[in-house]
């Protein structure tokens, strides 16, 4: 019996070692080998500084999602669209980064061109996801600016998970066309990998995932500026009034214009309900600036890419042509605008005390832990925790 065993179990490890080399083999063979694969002191130097690229953008964003998803504090409209920008920046580091580091430093493609489309498609859905999420950002900021008593009725987490869906939507509609066909002949060395260069489809893409959504933002930050410049002066005005009449004032010591309407303020009749608008729109006007530095960044990061983006598609151009872009140019641009999948998770701890706070419970820092749970040292009978301490703030 136990040799019948000994004969069954050997016959089915001698059958698993063929199966899998087979599958080694057909692996092997899928794995294009580099012609003249040489691997310089640079290229080394190169390897570790986009490994140390890839590993802080995927840690970073990772951070961002596990602080939205285990701190109910976080759990908001507006951080879903923050979580979705790390979510596509997270792709886009697992999925996409690592294989573009290795045709930058190897210089050539030793994956296939079945796996080259798939890369390519990768690509664009990750970063449209990823530009199309700081869109989502801006709009929802100018609506908390612009209707921020109503913030709350007007978005809420179903309409957030719609826009959401809406965006993956357009992302995939961007990226599967060149796997159905829609691209240039391939060439037959298939060490050679690029991103889809198919002038129609080059221009379609360009327009939907970079500057339609850069219009956008523009456009919406531009009005969020406005309302926010507005309100902070008629807040000054207000301010100013106050001080002017004193402690022993009767008349209006508050004056904020909304649509036209003169909305009144009187001393010790709804003073709780304007602190508490005071305090938000405090909240939204930093937002404000924060979106400030992301669609800055943003812009940065991007624009340079989609501007020499056309000239390097020209290809029928003669490379000596006196706007053709140097490789060394469009490989800084390139990873240029990859570097903002690395920036945008650390904009938000930076000017986010809950994100300061749920990074420092994930990371484990105990003096952070301990500074987050502390309770404010603020008396309910002081009036600097009511609504006088905010004007400073918002002046």
């Amino acid at each position: 019996m136990e040799l019948c065993l000994m004969a069954q179990f050997n016959s089915l490890t001698e059958s698993a070692m063929v199966v899998f080399a087979g599958n080694l083999s057909a692996w092997n063979q899928s794995m294009v080998p580099c012609p003249h694969l040489t691997l310089k002191p640079r290229s080394v130097g190169v390897a570790c500084l986009l490994a140390a690229f890839i590993s802080l953008a995927a840690l970073g964003n990772a951070l961002v999602i596990l602080s939205v998803l285990y701190n109910r504090q976080l759990q908001t409209a507006t951080n879903f669209f923050t979580g979705n920008l790390a979510l596509a920046d997270l792709l886009l580091s697992v999925c996409v980064l690592p294989f573009s580091a290795t045709l930058e430093v190897l210089g050539c493609w030793p994956f296939g061109r079945a796996f080259c489309d798939v890369w390519a498609a990768l690509d664009v859905l990750c970063c449209t996801a990823s530009i199309l999420s700081v869109c989502a950002i801006a709009v929802d900021r100018y609506v908390a600016v612009r209707h921020s008593l109503h913030y709350r009725i007007m978005v809420t987490r179903g309409r957030a998970a719609v826009a959401l869906a809406f965006i993956w939507a357009v992302c995939a509609g961007l990226s599967v066309p060149p796997l159905l066909g829609w691209k240039e002949v391939p060439p037959n060395d298939t060490s050679v990998c690029t991103v889809t260069q198919e002038p129609g489809y080059a221009l379609f893409s360009s327009l939907l995932s970079f500057y339609l959504p850069l219009a956008v933002v523009l456009a919406v930050y531009s009005q969020v500026y406005v309302v926010v410049r507005r309100t902070t002066l008629s807040l000054q005005t207000g301010v100013k009034r106050h001080r002017d009449y004193g402690d022993g004032a009767t008349e209006v010591v508050l004056r904020i214009h909304r649509r036209g309407a003169l909305v009144m303020d009187e001393r010790g009749r709804s003073r709780r309900a304007h602190t508490r608008w005071l305090l938000r729109f405090s909240r939204e006007k930093k937002a404000a600036k924060n979106l400030a530095v992301v669609v800055g960044i943003f812009i940065l990061c991007w624009l340079p890419f989609f501007l020499i983006l056309p000239l390097d598609f020209a290809s029928a151009a003669p490379p000596q042509h006196c706007m053709w872009p140097s490789e060394v140019v469009f490989k800084v641009v390139f990873w240029l605008g990859y570097s903002n999948s690395c920036i945008n998770p650390f904009i938000y701890p930076c000017s986010n005390l809950e994100f300061r706070r749920a990074f420092s419970r994930l990371l484990r820092f105990p003096r952070h832990r301990r500074a987050a749970n502390e309770p404010m040292n603020c008396s309910h009978n002081n009036q600097r925790c009511g609504g006088h301490s905010y004007y400073k703030s918002l002046t």
